[in-house]
C-alpha cells in the first residue's frame, strides 16, 4: 500500500516537472528579440501616422466642404454688415436728433445716444484737451475777460459775444473755443469755411437749406437754456468779401442767409467765433458783426510757452502707447534749451515732434527718452520746415 503511494507521487513529481519544463520553453519561444520589439513598433507607430494624417485630412476635408465655407463666410459678411449698419444708424440717429449735416462735431447729444455711448464705452477726452492747452503770448489777460464777459451776459440775458480769432494754423484757437463751450456750459459745434462751400458749389440750395437748419437747431438748444458755441475753421473760405467772387451767386446767397440769421440769433444764446489767418479777406458785413474789441491774435508760441508745451507732450507720451517711456533725468534741465530750438514752430508742430520722439522711445531697449533722441527729432522737425519754406518759394519760380 505504501509503495503504491510512493510510486504514485513520484509519477506526480515528473509530470509536474515535466510540465514546468514545457512551460518554461513556451515562455523562452514566446519572449519578444529584440527584433521583435522593434518591427512591432515600427507597426504601431506606421499605425499611428496613418490614423493622425486621416484625421487631419477629415478634418481638412470638413473645413473646405462647400457648405462649411459658405458658412464661414455668410457668418463674417454678415458681421461686417451688422458692424457697417450700426454706424449707419447711429448717424442717422444724430441727424435725426439735431445734428446738423452742415456740422463735422456737435456736442449735444440726446439722453438715448448718451446711454448708447456709455454701454459702448465712450467716454468725453476733454478734460485731456483742457489740460493741454497753454495760453498765447500776450492773451494771459484777455482770455480770463472773455470767460467774465460770457459769464455776465449769460446771469443777465444780453447776448452772447461774437468773436474773431486771428492767427496762423495750429496756434490753439480751436482748442480755447472748446474750453470755452465747456466751461461756460455752451454746446460746441464745429464747422469749417471749406464745408460750406462745397456745399455751395453743388448750386442745388444745399448751402442755404444746411445754413437754415443749423439755425434752427442751434435756436432750439437756446430755449431749453443750454446755449450754443458755433466755431467756423477757416472761415475765409465761406464768409469772404462778395465783390471777390461775384461768379459764385450761391456761395453770396448761402453768405446773406447766414447773416440774416446770425443777427436775429445774437440774443438767443447763440455764440459765434470764427477763425482765420486772412481776416482782411473777409466781407465787410462779416467784420462788422465782430467788433475789434472781441478779436484775439493768436502769436506762436515764444520759448516760456514752447518750454511748457513740450514737457506736457513728453510727460504724456510717457503713458500714450502700450509701453511705458520715461524720461532721462538731464532732459528736465534741457527744456529751455530745446524751446529755444523751437523758436517760430507753431503748437502743432511741437506735438507732432513730442509724439516722433514717443515713437523713436519705444524702439529703443531701455525705452528711454533721452537727449539725443530728443534732438535727432528736432533735427528731423526742423529740416521738414525749412524744405518746406525752400519748397515753397522755389514753387512761385518754377520749382
Amino acid at each position: 500500500m505504501a509503495t503504491s503511494i510512493q510510486n504514485q507521487t513520484t509519477a506526480l513529481i515528473q509530470q509536474t516537472t515535466t510540465l514546468t519544463q514545457s512551460l518554461t520553453k513556451l515562455g523562452q519561444d514566446l519572449k519578444p528579440t529584440p527584433e521583435t520589439i522593434q518591427a512591432t513598433e515600427a507597426a504601431q507607430g506606421d499605425r499611428l501616422q496613418r490614423t493622425a494624417i486621416e484625421q487631419h485630412k477629415y478634418k481638412w476635408d470638413k473645413l473646405t466642404d462647400g457648405k462649411t465655407v459658405a458658412k464661414f463666410t455668410a457668418g463674417v459678411v454678415t458681421a461686417i454688415a451688422a458692424l457697417y449698419c450700426a454706424k449707419l444708424s447711429y448717424e442717422y440717429a444724430l441727424k435725426q436728433m439735431g445734428r446738423p449735416q452742415i456740422f463735422d462735431h456737435w456736442s449735444y447729444k440726446h439722453p438715448a445716444l448718451k446711454a448708447f455711448d456709455r454701454m459702448c464705452g465712450r467716454t468725453d477726452t476733454f478734460e485731456n484737451r483742457f489740460n493741454e492747452f497753454v495760453c498765447p503770448p500776450g492773451l494771459e489777460d484777455r482770455v480770463p475777460e472773455i470767460f467774465l464777459t460770457i459769464k455776465s451776459a449769460q446771469e443777465n440775458g444780453t447776448p452772447l459775444p461774437n468773436m474773431a480769432f486771428l492767427g496762423d494754423p495750429g496756434t490753439g484757437k480751436t482748442m480755447l473755443g472748446e474750453i470755452l463751450a465747456h466751461q461756460c456750459g455752451l454746446e460746441f459745434a464745429h464747422t469749417t469755411g471749406p464745408r460750406i462751400a462745397a456745399l455751395a458749389e453743388r448750386k442745388d440750395g444745399s448751402a442755404i437749406l444746411e445754413i437754415q437748419k443749423m439755425f434752427k437747431a442751434a435756436k432750439q438748444l437756446a430755449k431749453k437754456g443750454k446755449g450754443i458755441l458755433i466755431f467756423i475753421d477757416e472761415a475765409n473760405a465761406f464768409l469772404r468779401d462778395r465783390k471777390s467772387d461775384r461768379s459764385n451767386k450761391e456761395l453770396s446767397a448761402a453768405l446773406e442767409e447766414f447773416l440774416a440769421n446770425m443777427t436775429d440769433g445774437a440774443n438767443k444764446g447763440i455764440m459765434f467765433i470764427i477763425a482765420t489767418n486772412l481776416f482782411d479777406e473777409l466781407d465787410p458785413a462779416v467784420k462788422s458783426r465782430f467788433s475789434k474789441v472781441n478779436r484775439l491774435v493768436f502769436k506762436r508760441p515764444e520759448e516760456k510757452q514752447i518750454a511748457q508745451m513740450f514737457s506736457q507732450y513728453l510727460e504724456k507720451e510717457k503713458t500714450s502707447g502700450k509701453t511705458q517711456l520715461t524720461i532721462a533725468p538731464e532732459v528736465k534741465a534741457l527744456i529751455m534749451d530745446y524751446a529755444q530750438q523751437f523758436k517760430g514752430e507753431a503748437g502743432r508742430e511741437i506735438k507732432a515732434c513730442a509724439v516722433d520722439i514717443g515713437g523713436r522711445a519705444r524702439q529703443t531697449e531701455n525705452k528711454v527718452i533721452t537727449d539725443a533722441i530728443i534732438l535727432k527729432s528736432i533735427r528731423k522737425t526742423l529740416q521738414s520746415s525749412t524744405d518746406e519754406q525752400e519748397f515753397i518759394a522755389g514753387y512761385g519760380k518754377g520749382y
